[in-house]
């Protein structure tokens, strides 16, 4: 394959240098120029201030994505928008700050190196991330990739500042860094793996195997929440999810299943029902409603994670989700309980990297509320995970886009759904399950809701 590396010629960096030499090793063809040229390459990585490149089949670290995050106003904004912490004197002046302001001189700096939805590097000279608990560093960790990724990047340094009590902020983001000799190898390394992946053309990943945990809400009659660990424990089959009332910790109202995983979906689809059935024999059903959905209580959000192993996480992948999946969903959510949702969870590119080498996709609401919503989603997130490298339009990059996206409006979405879906169809994975996507365009065209507040055991019968 080949590949075209455009960086003017006073930021030909180091780490400039080490992704062509990683890109040479893995055997592609390198150019460097500092213009775009006629010629259309498979993959075009750019770095620092550039014209717009020729036509390509991969761009990493596109040149509007650059020129954003090079402006702290414009980057901030767009990390605003998607719940990312930032420094509020980098906001416009219209834009809603904390309500209590940071004491900056309580909190340290941190610079983070991410490539590919990975952490490079930590520099820190103060020590700030190593005098917090393990469980913030990887929150923090987790944020800092979702931040490169938002901005559009695949590649870049944030400059983080930390307090002692975990909390955090972005303070600017360097989309060319620049670095020495063992830092530049690591980014190299991981750029050229990661145009390797991008640019297979029609080589296809590896097979995705799906799992999945999605949770539900206990109501007695009259509105009482029941709490779901006062009948089963945490971990197995049948538990409940980790989120506690009040934060205390003390009792755990949400319960979850979690289905033994599956490449089929169809499969996957079956466990739910199974597990569904096992929880049917540990929970309460007689007059208390099992609610899914995104906000079923008022109180507690209710999420329908997917999880996706044998296929790695990147960041081409990670926003075909969100497009391809996570826009379909959202348009059938109830509209004012998934924006309610989006406050705290279900924000573009949320995902978690698990223990067994595969990552969790955090974005959906609890899909388990009927048998044939639950085989749509699977179908379709099994779709994009065995098509993503054809799946690559992205249209979450504006900031009215995110506004509208959290705010669940949908006018915009409904209209561009379809196109969005025969792209999915037009592949060969999603020809295999067309009879099951064809419940999203029925109900999107016909303005179908999920109904939060119906009890999921009358679909699933039990």
């Amino acid at each position: 394959m080949k590949a075209v590396l455009l960086a003017p010629k006073e930021e030909r960096s180091k780490a400039f240098l080490a992704v062509a030499d990683a890109l040479t090793e893995r055997g592609f063809s390198v150019e460097r120029r500092s213009k775009a040229g006629a010629r259309e390459p498979d993959v075009v990585i750019c770095w620092g201030r550039l014209a717009a490149p020729s036509r390509a089949a991969v761009v990493i670290n596109p040149v509007k994505a650059v020129r954003t995050a090079r402006s702290r106003e414009e980057a901030s904004l767009l990390l605003h928008l998607h719940g990312i912490p930032v420094d509020p004197d980098h906001l416009p002046r219209d834009a809603v700050r904390p309500a209590v302001p940071q004491v900056k001189a309580a909190y340290s700096p941190v610079r983070v190196h991410v490539a590919d939805l990975r952490i490079l590097a930590v520099e820190d000279e103060q020590g700030a991330m190593s005098a917090i608990s393990r469980f913030k560093r990887q929150r923090i960790a987790e944020g800092a990739c979702r931040a490169i990724y938002v901005l559009g990047l695949h590649f870049g340094a944030l400059d983080l500042f930390v307090h002692p009590s975990g909390r955090w902020f972005v303070s600017s983001v360097d989309p060319r860094p620049f670095v020495d000799e063992e830092l530049a190898r690591a980014y190299g390394a991981a750029i050229a793996a990661m145009a390797e992946s991008w640019g297979a053309g029609p080589e296809r990943p590896g097979e995705a195997v799906l799992g999945a945990d999605p949770e539900f809400a206990l109501v007695a009659q009259g509105g009482k929440l029941l709490y779901a660990s006062r009948y089963v424990n945490h971990e197995g089959l049948v538990g409940y999810d980790r989120q506690s009332r009040a934060n205390r910790g003390a009792v755990f109202p949400l319960a979850e299943i979690r289905p033994n995983p599956s490449p089929s979906p169809h499969t996957l689809a079956e466990n739910v029902e199974a597990a569904l059935a096992r929880a049917a024999e540990l929970l309460p059903t007689r007059g208390v409603a099992w609610l899914g959905g995104s906000f079923p209580y008022g109180a507690y959000p209710t999420g329908g994670h997917i999880h996706f192993s044998g296929v790695p996480l990147t960041t081409p992948f990670l926003q075909a989700l969100d497009n391809y999946l996570g826009i379909p969903v959202m348009l059938l959510e109830q509209r004012q309980r998934a924006k309610k949702r989006r406050r705290q969870y279900g924000r573009a590119g949320d995902f978690r990297r698990k223990e067994h080498g595969g990552f969790e996709y955090r974005v959906l609401p609890s899909w388990i509320v009927s048998p044939e919503a639950a085989e749509a989603t699977l179908c379709l997130a099994k779709a994009v995970a065995a098509e993503w490298p054809r799946l690559s339009r992205n249209y979450l990059s504006s900031p009215r886009a995110i506004k509208e996206f959290y705010l669940s409006r949908k006018a915009r979405f409904r209209e561009l759904c379809p196109r969005l879906l025969r792209s999915v169809l037009a592949t060969e994975t999603g020809r295999k399950y067309q009879r099951e996507l064809a419940y999203f365009n029925r109900m999107i065209a016909g303005r179908v809701e999920w109904q939060d507040d119906k009890d999921i055991k009358a679909a699933w019968r039990l």
